[in-house]
């Protein structure tokens, strides 16, 4: 059979999977948990363009005549061959990219923003803002090699990320609880029971699951 050059593919993660995948460029893609790639069977035309939702890593294949250009939210990734980090889940706030090695170029809402290697841009969705700031790489991009590493982080944004990786509700009992940080590395293939363990054991909280919901108090 004969493909049409412009067929889109999509691949879907569900909770608790990644996948990774090349594209036909050579193009390496990791896909985080409930996350999803659009994708041309085959890039043809004058640029190389796939469409994210949740967050994904690309390793690009370097085509200094076709730019890759990554669509996230309201935000464009423009890169020419490099490593980069985008996160832009519905229930977060902002859209971030993270660029490991090489140049990007973000551009939303008229502005363009070239960013270098360990720097980070954040696209605050509300207020269209962008905000650019150095980060530790090894803590955003550990998921694509099976490990949460958490580096001084809120308990409120370490738990966006068990709830997509383990399919769970959370529920605060005290809301200064999110604001608890911590630090350490876990491996994604740990059991639920022994994650929330090394919370409780760290911080003096007790967590228990009710149905497929985690409820958060104080000992």
């Amino acid at each position: 059979a004969i493909l049409s050059a412009n067929v889109m593919n999509t691949l879907y993660t569900p909770a608790g999977q990644r996948a990774q995948l090349i594209l036909q460029d050579g193009t390496e893609v990791w896909l985080n948990a409930k996350s999803k790639l659009v994708y041309p069977a085959q890039f043809t035309g004058e640029e190389r363009r796939v469409i994210v939702e949740g967050e994904a890593f690309f390793d690009v294949a370097k085509d200094p005549s076709k730019p890759f250009i990554v669509s996230a939210q309201d935000i464009d990734m423009k890169v020419l061959g490099t490593q980069f980090n985008v996160e832009a889940y519905d229930d977060r706030e902002s859209v971030k990219t993270t660029l490991v090695e090489g140049s990007v170029d973000v551009q939303a809402g008229g502005e363009k923003v070239r960013l270098i290697p360990h720097e980070q841009l954040q696209y605050h969705k509300n207020t269209a803002e962008m905000e650019v700031r150095e980060v530790n790489v090894r803590e955003i991009i550990a998921w694509k090699n099976g490990w949460f590493v958490f580096d001084n982080t809120t308990l409120g944004e370490i738990v966006k990320t068990l709830q997509r990786w383990y399919n769970i509700e959370v529920e605060f009992i005290r809301p200064e609880l999110e604001h608890l940080r911590f630090t350490g590395d876990l491996s994604r293939y740990d059991s639920f029971d022994a994650v929330i363990r090394m919370f409780e054991d760290t911080k003096k909280l007790k967590m228990s699951v009710i149905s497929n919901r985690l409820i958060v108090d104080r000992k």
